[in-house]
């Protein structure tokens, strides 16, 4: 527990749901049937970010979705970006520390700098709150 303090006057400055599921099989056996997952249908959320993980037999498939009248493709891309870089930095050393870890790819840094310039490419129509979800499936290899 992080002891941070809490209060019901004011609501979270966003809110975000990871699910991480291990071991998911997707192949399950009832008698002598076999059934295979197929499509899920992931819903609606009332969480401004879900990072659904789920790890099975042949690799782990990681899904990121956000509110898309809170983030545009690029502002999802970039989360997603920064989530596979601290699990490629903490896989390749699990003794690092957080500080020790590069959250951001050099293009994301520069990307950065250009909106710090008054160069962006921030979307300015939004829509409704509907979900805008990206998956990325690594090997476990």
């Amino acid at each position: 527990m992080l002891g941070l303090p809490r209060s019901s006057g004011h609501s979270p400055l966003f809110q975000v749901f990871y699910d991480y599921r291990q071991g998911a099989r997707e192949k399950l056996s009832f008698g002598d049937v076999e059934f295979e997952v197929g499509e899920a249908d992931l819903g609606e959320s009332a969480y401004d970010i879900v990072l659904d993980v789920t790890e099975g037999a042949a690799g782990s498939l990681i899904v990121l979705r956000g509110q898309e009248y809170l983030y545009g493709v690029e502002q999802m891309q970039s989360l997603m970006t920064s989530y596979l870089a601290l699990l490629r930095s903490f896989s390749d050393s699990p003794q690092a520390s957080v500080d020790d870890v590069d959250l951001f790819e050099p293009q994301q840094i520069q990307a950065a700098l250009d909106v710090g310039q008054g160069i962006s490419s921030f979307p300015t129509d939004f829509v409704g709150p509907t979900l805008l979800t990206l998956s990325r499936v690594e090997s476990s290899a």
